[in-house]
């Protein structure tokens, strides 16, 4: 199988590169676009949605492409319309990459922690001299429950770690089966058994969230970009959160926030948010926008969230790029997707109806 790897994602991920380039991959060969020999027969492509441009697909159709590798978790809607838009791309099979889901899951349980604990407010405040050890709003999860809308890899990776903190833990999944309700009146999930013994989480089909609000007091979403997540938690969704301290995290994709309403809940005494994406981020490779102008994370000017003292702020860097451990699982995943793709053992290919 000849992969080629887009210039783009050469350039700006030379970790990757060179980890890709250290495997041993025995009836392989991977060229970089532009700077190696360009092949005559390309059989896969690995890049950015950005740089896969239309034009670009089509050429390399025409030189028997047949697998398209995106680098990363999860594929946002516009590169899936674009798939879907021209009957010429059918025969393409669309690959994401799952190997960060633990370094995310971290960032989310790092993002409600340091929101429930206002950390950042007393860090801030120490700097300043100011000793404030009663912190207001701040609330311990310890037997409190936290809802994980989005129930995949990382949303079971951020339950795992929730319930060793001491927290009941609900979910919502798209594929759930219908919830029942109990001889008390309280909906029912289906017990997932996540870890025998210690870890149950109680799944529920979407239709059920306006049910699971009020019994929560942290959020924490990991959906994909699609038709059903997108504006999932707006106004009505935000006013049944339980009075009193609460916190929500996003380390999915921002889409699934309506940000209008996220921008006037946050207004009330004892909300908190933490997000690591944005409406608004700086390119790939860039620290800031044109000019060195420091570029705010959203396009309404009256909603600067980085004013906001119960918002903690993350550069969109949850998956880990960088890491050591997860830029080898990064190589590991591509490796393994090489030697498996046309057998029973490949990963499963992007369903570009559904998002993933």
């Amino acid at each position: 199988m000849i992969a080629l790897i887009d210039a783009v994602l050469a350039k700006n991920r030379p970790q990757f590169l060179l980890g890709i380039k250290q495997l041993e991959l025995p009836g392989h060969r991977v060229v970089v676009d532009g700077a190696d020999a360009a092949p005559e027969r390309v059989d896969l492509v690995i890049g950015y949605p950005k740089s896969l441009t239309a034009e670009k697909l089509l050429a390399l159709l025409e030189r028997g492409l047949t697998y398209v590798v995106l680098p990363m978790a999860g594929v946002a809607q516009p590169f899936r319309e674009l798939l879907l838009s021209d009957a010429r791309f059918a025969p393409l099979q669309l690959y994401s990459f799952h190997h960060n889901c633990v370094a995310t899951a971290e960032m989310a349980v790092a993002l409600l922690l340091a929101a429930a604990r206002r950390v950042v407010q007393g860090d801030v405040a120490l700097r300043r001299g100011l000793w404030r050890r009663q912190p207001a709003h701040v609330f311990s999860l310890r037997g409190e429950t936290a809802l994980v809308l989005g129930y995949g890899k990382i949303g079971q990776q951020v339950c795992r770690v929730l319930a060793a903190l001491g927290m009941k833990l609900l979910a919502v999944r798209r594929s759930a089966a219908a919830a029942t309700v109990g001889a008390d009146g309280v909906l029912r999930g289906a017990v997932d058994e996540l870890i025998p013994g210690f870890a149950s989480v109680e799944v529920f089909p979407p239709s059920a969230l306006h049910a699971l609000l009020p019994r929560c007091r942290a959020m924490v979403l990991a959906l994909p970009d699609t038709g059903e997540s997108r504006g999932l938690v707006g106004a009505e969704e935000l006013a049944l959160l339980p009075s009193g301290p609460s916190c929500v995290v996003n380390v999915g994709r921002y889409t699934a926030i309506d940000e209008a309403a996220m921008w006037e809940h946050l207004q009330k005494p004892g909300t908190s948010f933490g997000s690591d994406v944005w409406s608004q981020e700086v390119p790939l490779g860039a620290s800031a926008a044109v000019n060195d102008e420091p570029l705010r994370v959203t396009q309404v000017e009256e909603h600067q969230f980085e004013q906001l003292e119960n918002v903690v702020l993350s550069p969109h860097c949850a998956g880990g790029m960088g890491i050591d451990s997860v830029e080898d699982s990064r190589a590991e995943f591509f490796e393994n997707l090489l030697n498996t793709l046309g057998t029973d053992d490949a990963p499963r290919a992007v369903d570009l109806h559904s998002g993933y």
